[in-house]
This record gives structure tokens, sequence and C-alpha cells, in this order.
């Protein structure tokens, strides 16, 4: 899992991306996914419960992904997650 650069100065942006059946993330544990650079994932939203996930947490279909990312990457990095969270 990527981590945010501590010392990066630029404002960070949650954002929520959806999972869907089939995707390069569905079924897998966090910690088996590169995730793009200056992104986190800081929670996971599942069938009306939020998750703090660990890097043993399995992403399933119908999750909604948590990110943390820097603003200034937040579309590169909503396009390379969508990427992997369709079909």
């Amino acid at each position: 899992m990527a981590n945010v650069d501590e010392s990066d100065d630029v404002a960070k942006i949650l954002f929520e991306m959806p999972v869907a059946v089939g995707s390069f993330v569905d079924g897998k544990k966090l910690k088996d996914i590169e995730w793009p650079h200056s992104c986190l994932v800081v929670g996971i939203k599942r069938g009306g419960k939020e998750i703090i996930p660990k890097g043993n947490t399995k992403i399933l279909a119908g999750d909604y992904i948590v990110l943390l990312g820097n603003e200034k990457d937040v579309v590169d990095i909503k396009n390379n997650i969508r990427k992997m969270t369709e079909i």
C-alpha cells in the first residue's frame, strides 16, 4: 500500500471510488494491490458499514474505497483507481 508523503505541503482530499464486479481489485487483499503514488486507502464502505482497512482486508465488488490523496494529483489518482475498480 502506498504511503502519503508526510513532508508534502500539498493539500489533501478524501474521495470514494466504487468497486465493480470482476474488476482488477475485486477479491484482492489491500496489501496485494499496487496503489498509485501519493494516495492512501483510509476506509472501505461495505453494506452500510465503514471498515478501517488493514493489509489483509479483502476488497469486494460493491465496496466503496475511501482514499486520501494529494489534491494536485487527484485527477491522475482517480483515473488510475478507476482503471482498477471498473471492468
